[in-house]
């Protein structure tokens, strides 16, 4: 009776396990193409299939012990069947022990009737016995009336548990069969995700395998960037020796330039010599005149033809001279304009690249004693104009001219003009001497020889400069390379 009255809290469970089973309902499958997502997807599912499998399996217990406790009512139920059949035949024999008691009875009365006089006694015995008989009988009635209601109940409880577990098994087996579609539905599921993410592991293996190899090449090409970096320093090391030789000759240059700038002074001081000289021939010019204009004598004809003369001659020289002192100043000047132009040639070639050194390898001492010799009066300089030109162009249009200190200009100009000076002072010798012609022809061959080298000088420059221009090219693109490489890494 016991396991019958327990059944009700087990339905009652049964039905929290029908809403726990259907709260467990699990979200669609993700795609494979996202294998993040299906790697939550496996996560989330392991351990619902989990609590699924144990589910079923205290389900199956739980039948099991069902049906064990159906078999213990069942053999109750037999047990009290076969107690009520004994009741029941017990019954039977009471009624025919009364039928017969009842017929003793009656032929006891009659007997009595016959007999009552005989056997008064014998019959009150016999009385006795019947009303025991009859209360007997009656006790065993009211027992059969309770085993047949109890009987009645039996089979009412036996009919109503039968149903019960029959509802019960009916249930269970439907769940069950329901769970274990589930079960082979996650089971193909979970055996569908092992492959999806035994493929994803193996794409994963492959594309470390590939990662592993380039990183292998990159840092073969990264040894192979350490190791042009490396020549690379060696040759900026070189073009550091290179800079400082150059500088070198800077100095000397700068040294030069002081020099020049003295000769500069010498011939200033010249110039001021001459222009006292000038106003000195004037003055006697002027007193000469003064001297005409006083003398007014008979002889005053050949005295004037003679004054005339030598009026007339020293107004030729005086003009002469002006002249050829202001042609000098303004060749002067335009020398010393035009040279500014290749001066900053000379000067940016020895700033960029190495054709000082070979100049000053070659030609030590001569190139000094050129660039001091220089001179050409008037139409022989044409030559070596015409000849820096292009370069004075190029040069302007670039506007280098505009980058170059002024202290490096005035040096320029002092040194143009003390070679200026120096050509002015060797012509005015050279002419009072009578060998001017021979002097501007030497000074003509000097100035074309020192034409010659300034432009090879040039020429070697320029190619110096493009082989400098490409080393810096290669190298930026070396330590471009270099970036690459170190930002794929």
């Amino acid at each position: 009776m016991a396991n019958l009255f327990a059944a009700e809290p087990d339905s009652r469970g049964w039905h929290e396990v029908e809403q726990t089973l259907t709260a467990l309902e699990l979200p669609p499958v993700p795609p494979t193409s996202e294998p993040q997502r299906l790697l939550g997807y496996v996560l989330q599912i392991l351990p619902r299939y989990t609590e699924m499998e144990m589910l079923v399996t205290h389900l199956r217990l739980h039948a099991s012990t069902l049906e064990q406790d159906m078999e213990q009512v069942k053999s109750h139920v037999r047990l009290l069947t076969r107690e009520a059949t004994g009741e029941r035949e017990k019954k039977q024999f009471l009624e025919r022990y009364a039928a017969q008691v009842v017929k003793e009875r009656n032929g006891l009365l009659h007997i009595e009737r016959v007999l009552e006089t005989e056997d008064h006694s014998g019959g009150l015995a016999l009385c006795e016995k019947l009303q025991e008989s009859l209360q007997k009988v009656e006790a065993l009635q009211e027992e059969v009336y309770k085993q047949e209601l109890l009987r009645r109940e039996l089979d009412f409880l036996l009919k109503k548990t039968q149903r019960e577990h029959d509802s019960r098994v009916a249930a269970d087996r439907k769940h069950i069969q329901q769970l274990e579609k589930q079960i082979a539905q996650r089971s193909n599921l979970h055996s569908g995700l092992e492959k999806k993410l035994y493929e994803t592991e193996s794409v994963l293996a492959r594309l470390d395998r590939a990662k592993e190899n380039e990183l292998n090449a990159v840092n073969n090409r990264v040894d192979e960037a350490h190791a042009r970096v490396e020549g690379l320093e060696k040759e900026n090391k070189s073009l550091h020796v290179l800079v400082k030789r150059l500088s070198d000759e800077r100095d000397r240059v700068t040294q030069l330039l002081e020099e020049t700038t003295e000769s500069k002074n010498v011939f200033a001081r010249r110039m001021d010599e001459l222009l006292e000289t000038c106003r000195a021939l004037e003055s006697e010019v002027e007193a000469l005149r003064s001297e005409i204009d006083v003398l007014q004598t008979k002889d005053i004809n050949d005295i004037r033809s003679q004054y005339d003369a030598r009026i007339n001659r020293l107004q030729k020289d005086s003009a002469a001279g002006e002249e050829a002192l202001h042609q000098e100043i303004d060749r002067l000047r335009q020398k010393l304009t035009k040279r500014d132009g290749s001066l900053v040639l000379a000067s940016r070639a020895q700033q960029g690249g190495d054709m000082a050194g070979v100049s000053s390898e070659r030609h030590p001492k001569t190139q000094r004693s050129n660039v001091e010799s220089i001179s050409l009066p008037g139409d022989d300089f044409k030559l070596s104009d015409g000849i820096f030109d292009g370069d004075r162009r190029h040069e302007f249009e670039c506007d280098e001219e505009e980058k170059r200190p002024d202290t490096e200009r005035r040096l320029v100009g002092d040194m143009q003009g003390q070679r200026s000076s120096n050509i002015s002072d060797t012509r005015i010798d050279q002419e009072q001497s009578g060998d001017y012609q021979e002097s501007v022809t030497e000074e003509v061959q000097t100035q074309s020889d020192l034409v010659r080298d300034l432009y090879q000088m040039l020429n070697r420059l320029k190619e110096k400069r493009k082989r400098e221009e490409q080393k810096a090219l290669q190298v930026e693109q070396a330590l471009f390379e270099f970036n690459q490489l170190h930002l794929k890494s």
